[in-house]
C-alpha cells in the first residue's frame, strides 16, 4: 500500500490494481474498502470492449511505482493484453483533496478509441448530480428530481437487483453525502457526443446487498481515438469537505444542487 498525506487528507493506494483504498480527512475513510468490489479503480469505455470481469492487467494485477514522494505517486500498468493499452495513474495533492489523472497508452499498431471510467465504491448515502437531460432510458436506478438535480438515496432494502443511471450533459460534478462528509468529483463536462457508446457521462450504480452495501459513484472522459503509441490523460479532482452546519436538509434537492455547486466554484477559485 502506498499512502499519500495533504494536511489532514489521506490517499492510500493498493498497488494490486492500482486501486484506492482509502480517501480520508481526519481518518475518517468516506470509500468502501470492504465491499465486495471495494475502493475506486479505472476501467475504459465502453463496457462492450470487454464485458465482465474487467481486464485483470487493469483492475486487480500489479501497478509498477514510476515515482512516489509524499505528495505525489505515478503508477503504470502492464501491457493490458485483451485491449492492447497501458494506464498510467497519477495521484496529486490539491487544496481539500487530491487530483487523479489517468492516461491511456496505446501500445498497438494501431489507432484504438476508449474513454477512461473512474468507478468509485461508497458505502451509501445521498448521491446527487446535475443532468440538463436527465437519465438516459437504460436507467432503472430509482432517482428523485428537482429541476435538473438528481439524488438517489440508498436504501438496499428496496432494491431486489443491482440497478444504475446513466447521464450526460452534467454539471461537471458529482457529489456523495454520507456520514458527515461530502465526497465531491470535478471534472471537465463533456458533449453528449464526446461519450463512449451506450455510457454515460455520470453513473451511479447500487448494490442490493443489505449485508455488503455499496454505491458506485461514477465518472467518464471523453472517447478519445489514439493513435499507435500516443496516449490520452484526464484529470478528476477528489475533494472531502465536512458538512456545513448552514448546508441544506438533504432532501432539499435543488438547495443541495446549488449549494454543491456553489462549493465546487468555490474550492475552483
Amino acid at each position: 500500500m502506498k499512502n499519500l498525506t495533504n494536511e489532514q487528507y489521506t490517499l492510500s493506494v493498493d498497488l494490486a490494481g492500482g486501486r484506492v483504498m482509502e480517501f480520508s480527512l481526519a481518518g475518517k475513510n468516506h470509500l468502501a474498502d470492504a465491499a465486495l468490489f471495494p475502493g475506486s479503480t479505472i476501467w475504459t469505455a465502453p463496457q462492450s470492449d470487454w464485458d465482465w470481469p474487467p481486464p485483470p492487467a487493469l483492475d486487480s494485477e500489479p501497478y509498477s511505482v514510476v515515482h512516489s514522494d509524499e505528495q505525489t505517486l505515478e503508477l503504470t500498468s502492464a501491457v493490458c493484453p485483451q485491449l492492447n493499452i497501458r494506464l498510467t495513474k497519477t495521484f496529486s495533492a490539491i487544496p481539500h483533496g487530491f487530483r487523479v489523472t489517468t492516461s491511456i497508452n496505446n501500445v498497438s499498431s494501431q489507432t484504438q478509441t476508449y474513454a477512461a471510467w473512474q468507478v468509485s465504491r461508497v458505502l451509501g448515502g445521498h448521491t446527487y448530480f446535475y443532468s440538463a437531460t436527465g437519465p438516459l432510458p437504460n436507467s432503472n436506478l430509482p432517482l428523485q428530481r428537482e429541476g435538473s438535480v438528481f439524488l438517489y438515496e440508498h436504501n438496499p432494502k428496496l432494491l431486489i437487483e443491482g440497478v444504475k443511471c446513466f447521464a450526460n450533459n452534467s454539471g461537471g460534478w458529482i457529489a456523495n453525502i454520507f456520514a458527515g462528509q461530502i465526497f465531491i468529483k470535478r471534472f471537465p463536462k463533456l458533449d453528449a457526443a464526446d461519450v463512449a457508446p451506450g455510457e454515460g457521462e455520470v453513473e451511479v450504480y447500487a448494490f442490493d446487498s443489505e449485508s455488503n452495501p455499496y454505491v458506485e459513484v461514477e465518472v467518464q472522459g471523453p472517447y478519445t481515438t489514439i493513435a499507435s503509441g500516443e496516449q490520452t490523460s484526464w484529470a478528476v479532482d477528489w475533494w472531502l469537505i465536512p458538512v456545513p452546519d448552514d448546508f441544506p436538509p438533504l432532501g432539499a434537492i435543488a438547495e443541495v444542487g446549488q449549494a454543491l455547486a456553489q462549493m465546487v466554484q468555490g474550492v475552483s477559485e
